[in-house]
């Protein structure tokens, strides 16, 4: 038990030690690692909750601070951007950031629309429950499929682009529409039952929200809460329905469940690096990668079980790195994060610019969500980052084109 405080203590410290430097709870990177420190307090509850034997032994101690280094290893960036001294935010100008919205608008709704049958027929079945074991979808696979899902990712851009519209003060409709349009992703996971959109989607609202707090009126910041706490509030009714359905009838019911949705993997992490014989699958997350390389995609080997660690819970996005990239392909991978994260949006000071931002945005979006796992694992996912990366290069283009919109923080915070 004391290992698991101390890893919790460990993580909490970070916390309060980035409050300190930034001045404010009310960062982006608070955000973030108050979700960590979260989660590793609800690791503690799992434990004494779940049954467990093997993360009470004494050798897992090395484990778990092996674990908690690659943990402080990519949260590290998030310490070192200093998100509160930013003074201004270089924008491309609006022509720009209005077709680019256009885009994210019109390829969410067509998201929205392709799922949104699906999750109506699937709340209508009598046990939600089954509806998840059936392994069924509920729509047409194809490329219609594949499109309305690699549009989902789009709510990230949509929740973004919102919060600028309301900023510059934009169109009323295009804020409301922009806001709708975020909604794709919860949507999109709901076709299969899934309840990760929802804690997804209010992740990407609070990150936004404390990042672009400073840039915003008083009376902005009580409307968009206002919008928070009533659009929140719906989406977790559908999340409070497939919980119940799932776990209602487990032995630690709705709520223990819940709890351990939550924390389970920083039980699961400490005992990945504690196996002898760790099961390796290269290039197993990364299969739009492989068929650019012309190499061949990694077969699912199914469910893995050693001891008190099982490959289908949730285990941090460190160990699906990991597993993925062995301890050298983990090594070039932190490399290459320093050099990018360094020259980019660590760099910046007092002005930060639209392509900084997007790759700090695509960063928080791996490593906050990779709480629970590598949430980038399939193709959509791949080419999300690679989108990121290739968006970030585009508009450090498109912002010396025509007028860029400049913003400041508000005078009063």
């Amino acid at each position: 038990m004391a290992k698991f405080v101390f890893q919790f203590l460990f993580i909490l410290f970070l916390w309060m030690s980035n409050k300190k430097a930034k001045g404010n709870w009310l960062t982006s990177s608070s955000v973030l690692l108050g979700i960590y420190a979260l989660c590793a307090l609800m690791g503690i509850i799992e434990l004494l909750i779940g049954d467990y034997s093997q993360p009470y032994e004494e050798r897992y101690w090395l484990p778990m601070l092996e674990f908690d280094l690659y943990l402080l290893l990519f949260l590290l960036p998030f310490r070192l951007f200093k998100e509160s001294s930013i003074k201004k935010l270089i924008l491309p100008s609006k022509s720009i950031l209005n077709i680019f919205s256009i885009i994210i608008i019109i390829s969410s709704f067509y998201s929205i629309v392709f799922f949104i049958g699906s999750v109506k027929n699937i709340f209508l079945m009598a046990s939600l429950a089954d509806a998840r074991n059936a392994k069924e979808l509920y729509f047409e696979a194809g490329i219609n499929a594949t499109m309305a899902s690699v549009a989902a990712a789009n709510y990230v851009f949509a929740l973004v682009l919102f919060f600028i519209n309301e900023i510059i003060g934009g169109s009323k409709w295009k804020s409301i529409l922009l806001l709708l349009a975020s909604l794709s992703e919860p949507i999109h996971i709901m076709s299969f039952v899934g309840r990760d959109g929802v804690v997804f989607w209010i992740f990407t609202f609070v990150f936004c929200y404390t990042f672009f707090r400073p840039y915003l009126p008083d009376y902005k910041k009580k409307t968009l809460l206002r919008s928070f706490i009533v659009i929140g509030l719906i989406l977790l009714v559908p999340f409070a329905l497939i919980s119940i359905s799932r776990f209602g009838d487990s032995d630690n019911g709705t709520v223990g469940s819940f709890v351990s949705y939550l924390g389970h993997a920083f039980i699961q992490g400490p005992l990945f690096f504690g196996l002898e014989n760790k099961p390796l699958k290269p290039g197993a997350i990364f299969p739009l990668f492989q068929k650019l390389l012309g190499r061949p995609e990694t077969a699912s080997d199914g469910v893995t079980i050693i001891g008190d660690w099982v490959s289908y819970k949730f285990s941090t996005f460190v160990v699906d790195l990991y597993i993925c990239l062995d301890f050298i392909g983990m090594a070039f991978l932190l490399l290459f994060i320093y050099l990018l994260v360094l020259s980019t949006f660590c760099k910046a000071k007092r002005v930060l610019t639209f392509s900084q931002f997007i790759v700090y945005l695509l960063y928080f979006q791996i490593v906050g969500q990779g709480v629970f796992y590598f949430r980038h694992y399939t193709r959509g996912g791949n080419l999300f980052i690679l989108t990121c990366l290739a968006l970030a290069i585009l508009f450090s283009v498109l912002i010396r084109m025509g007028k860029p919109v400049v913003i400041e923080k508000s005078i009063k915070k």
